[in-house]
């Protein structure tokens, strides 16, 4: 009987390593896994921008957020433990490239 339960309990590690377009590490992003819109895992990137996360089997959504905007997106099938591999992240952020802030006197002063 404890055998039966623990093979259903198993855990698989989802793994990767994040980084931007210029294949830069990415460090301390959140990664999320989803099942049906619930959290099931989640996890913070390293300073290499390396990550790891232990989940169940189960068909997943995996988010990476910056500043609360989703920077990198992937579903997948979890049959085992899998590696990702390198996630390159797309830009969702407008650069300001200037930016100018003006102010009017008033007429008369007491």
């Amino acid at each position: 009987m404890f055998f039966f339960t623990s093979t259903f309990s198993q855990e698989f590690e989802i793994k990767g390593k994040l980084v931007d377009e210029k294949n830069i590490p990415l460090d301390n992003i959140e990664v999320l896994v989803f099942e049906d819109d619930k959290i099931k895992g989640s996890g913070i990137t390293d300073t290499n921008g390396n990550f790891v996360i232990f989940v169940e089997t189960g068909i997943y959504k995996l988010r990476c957020y910056f500043v609360g905007s989703v920077i990198y997106a992937t579903d997948f099938d979890l049959k085992s433990s899998i590696n990702l591999g390198v996630l390159t992240s797309f830009d969702t952020t407008n650069s300001l490239k200037e930016v100018e802030v003006t102010a009017k006197k008033k007429v008369i002063e007491t």
